[in-house]
């Protein structure tokens, strides 16, 4: 019986991050299929920024020096004007530096990129304009979800043929 209640709970977490792959599947395929418009570049620099948090009582401090791009950019939907500020649509998974002292290569790869005045194509969700991102970025760990996923059903259906027949 032990077997069948552990194989339902791996089919169960298996589902779980099944689900998690098709929604990163379908959020990459809508954003992807996003409208562009002409943009201008009003802001790009390297920004150096405070990462983490302090706690209380504890005094417990995890804060550290890093950077990171802040971008601004103007668009223009159906005669209404916008201002953004993502870079890409995962901004999860836009560079920051961990070096306190310079920004990275990849960050001021992004601010050369993205210079100010710049033109850029601008995407925007037809179905709330102000929301916009400069560039498609896949959503990262797809792959991992789908196979932790497998993995737990595998074990799940095993679980559960090998408790039943015993």
């Amino acid at each position: 019986m032990k077997l069948v209640a552990g194989g339902i709970i791996c089919i169960a977490i298996a589902v779980f991050f099944l689900y998690l792959y098709v929604t990163a599947l379908r959020n990459d395929s809508r954003k992807q299929s996003w409208p562009t418009a002409e943009g201008a570049m009003i802001e790009s620099s390297a920004e150096r920024v405070v990462i983490g948090r302090e706690s209380g009582s504890d005094n417990v401090r995890t804060l550290r020096g890093a950077w990171t791009n802040k971008v601004r950019y103007t668009y223009e939907v159906d005669g209404v004007k916008y201002t953004g500020d993502q870079i890409s649509n995962n901004p999860m998974y836009d560079p920051v530096s961990d070096d306190p002292g310079e920004p990275s290569d990849s960050i001021l790869a992004i601010k050369d990129r993205f210079p100010v005045d710049a033109t850029v194509d601008v995407h925007y969700d037809p179905d709330e304009p102000d929301r916009s991102f400069l560039y498609f970025r896949p959503t990262g760990g797809k792959a991992v979800q789908l196979l932790i996923g497998a993995g737990f059903a595998l074990i799940g259906v095993l679980l559960l043929v090998f408790g039943i027949k015993h």
